[in-house]
C-alpha cells in the first residue's frame, strides 16, 4: 500500500471556501477516478500563523502503477482547477510514500 500526501498552506481569506471545496467536490472526484482506496484530511494545530492554515490530505493507493497512471491521466486537470479557483492563495507540497508498517 502507498500514500499520496499533499500538504497545503491555505490563505485564511479563502480557507472556509477551500475546505468546503475539498470536502464536497475535490476529494470525491479523486476517489471517483478509481485509483485511490481512501482519503483522510488533517489540520495542523496549533496554528502559528495569522495569515494561513496548514492542511494535509492523505490518499491511499494499492499499487504504484495506479498512482503513476493517475498522475498521467488526471492530475494535470485537477491541478489546473485548483489553481484556477485558489491561485495565489496556497502552496502545496506533495509526497508519495510506501507504507512499511501499519498498526491499529
Amino acid at each position: 500500500m502507498y500514500i499520496y500526501s499533499i500538504t497545503t498552506q491555505i490563505d485564511k481569506s479563502v480557507e472556509t471556501e477551500w475546505i468546503k471545496y475539498m470536502q464536497q467536490k475535490h476529494i470525491d472526484e479523486l476517489l471517483e477516478t478509481g485509483y485511490f482506496t481512501g482519503c483522510s484530511m488533517q489540520k495542523s494545530i496549533p496554528e502559528k500563523s495569522s495569515v494561513y492554515s496548514i492542511y494535509n490530505l492523505q490518499f491511499t493507493v494499492e499499487d504504484e502503477d495506479d498512482f503513476i497512471a493517475f498522475q498521467y491521466d488526471f492530475e494535470p486537470d485537477f491541478q489546473a482547477e485548483i489553481k484556477k479557483r485558489f491561485g495565489g492563495k496556497f502552496t502545496s507540497k506533495k509526497y508519495f510514500y510506501e507504507v512499511i508498517l501499519e498498526k491499529k
